[in-house]
């Protein structure tokens, strides 16, 4: 009772402080808003695949966000970010932290809180140091910082220096996603360089070099935890823009390598990962439909190989990134390649994708999109098919701050669950829907 009635007042007095803010911004650098989401969840077979056990979910979500910038020096400025997410109905704590991790609380979180320098000391180089969000690309490896809490929030704990130098932005970054114990080397790091070259019209090329220090990984060895080390390096190119009028591209390819440890043994990371799309948008139609083709590639380990593991790491880039939904993340649980190795959310993944879009009212926009899903690797005798996704999703603009929308997934199991895991008894098919309004202020 003392937690909620702490977060109620926490929230009467970041309203009370917007008020403030609002009277004195027209005299001063101060600027507020927030905004608001409310989703109605439903799913059905996420977590077994099985029919016959009963695991399905109706849930609302309720975040509520609320920010202040302020410029106190020319070119000095400090950004602070709250929220909250309860579930509807849900009056318990479950964890006694505010972190990212507490999915179910009712707390409030920082979700961001950073400074920013520009021209800093007299430089062409940007600082921003404190709780940020840092997403590169399609997030591909890089994007979610707090995976796991029903995308509450997606910060990082970094520091980053940022400059353009003429066709050239240049991002040098660290960040800390995990640290267990002040006083012993068990916390988890991240570097990464970052370029964007703009030089061809119509063209974006991304070069980018990263590095992965997981002093405390995680990981289950015959159903039993088991602390393990891991150092990988990722290197990686990526192109976008547009091709001829009307159709566009994206494709990126990265490279890992590094020291994995194995019961105490170091083998060496050797994985690759690549994505490859394009889009073709038709304007002239009244409706402006418009078509994509996508196909995702990470690599899994190879069981006949002792000497190193092709696993791939996927960073941070555990999201929803493959379909509308959650459906399709809910699902890597049940990888259990995955959970026994430690490897990041969507290892070992062969994914196509077709996906169609049109705009049946002016601010109506319409989607019906197919996916295919195998693995890479598989047990001797296994099938490769993790399954068929066909997914459809309405949206709406009500107005330039309130939006809405409504989507289902329904996933058609393939036997690649059942035959490489014990705990999965069927192949039954699994649903997922959400409805969603929100608004910005």
């Amino acid at each position: 009772m003392k937690k909620l009635l702490s977060g109620f007042l926490s929230i009467i007095l970041i309203i009370g402080l917007v008020g403030l803010c609002r009277a004195e911004e027209a005299a001063s650098k101060v600027s507020v808003g927030g905004d608001m989401r409310i989703r109605g969840q439903v799913t059905k077979n996420n977590t077994d695949l099985n029919s016959k056990v009963y695991d399905n979910d109706q849930i609302y979500r309720h975040r509520v966000r609320l920010w202040i910038k302020g410029e106190v020096e020319e070119g000095y400025s400090g950004y602070v970010r709250l929220a909250t997410e309860p579930r509807w109905g849900r009056q318990d704590t479950t964890y006694n932290d505010c972190s990212a991790k507490a999915e179910w609380t009712n707390h409030l979180i920082i979700d961001n809180a950073y400074l920013e320098a520009k021209n800093f000391l007299g430089t062409p180089l940007n600082l921003k140091i404190g709780r940020q969000d840092l997403t590169y690309g399609e997030g591909f490896l890089v994007f979610e910082g707090t995976p796991a809490d029903g995308s509450r929030t997606i910060y990082f704990d970094a520091i980053k220096l940022s400059g353009v130098f003429g066709p050239n932005t240049v991002d040098l970054f660290t960040a800390k996603p995990d640290e267990k114990n002040y006083k012993s080397n068990d916390d988890e790091d991240v570097y990464g360089l970052y370029i964007t070259n703009k030089s061809l019209a119509d063209h974006t090329l991304d070069l980018y070099a990263l590095q992965r220090e997981q002093r405390d990984a995680i990981i289950k060895e015959n159903n039993a935890e088991r602390h393990t080390k891991h150092s990988t390096t990722a290197v990686g190119v990526r192109a976008s823009g547009k091709l001829i009028e009307n159709l566009t591209y994206a494709a990126e390819v990265a490279k890992e390598f590094g020291t994995y440890d194995k019961r105490g043994n170091d083998l060496d990371r050797d994985a690759i990962g690549g994505l490859a799309s394009l889009t073709y948008a038709m304007p002239e139609v009244p409706t402006q439909p418009s078509i994509k083709l996508g196909a995702y590639y990470t690599s899994g380990d190879d069981s006949d190989t002792t000497d190193k593991n092709e696993a791939w790491d996927g960073f941070y880039s555990e999201f929803p990134k493959y379909g509308y939904g959650d459906l399709l993340i809910n699902l890597t649980m049940l990888d259990k390649t995955m959970l026994d190795k430690g490897e990041g959310t969507w290892t070992n993944h062969l994914i196509y994708e077709v996906d169609l879009k049109t705009n049946p009212l002016p601010k109506m926009t319409a989607s019906l999109g197919y996916l295919y899903l195998a693995a890479n690797e598989a047990p001797r005798g296994a099938s490769k098919v993790r399954g068929r996704c066909p997914q459809a999703q309405v949206a709406y603009q009500f107005t330039p701050s309130v939006s809405g929308h409504a989507l289902v997934q329904y996933f058609q199991s393939g036997n690649y669950y059942v035959d490489t895991n014990p705990t999965v008894a069927s192949t039954d098919d699994a649903v997922w829907g959400r409805v969603e309004m929100a608004i910005k202020f």
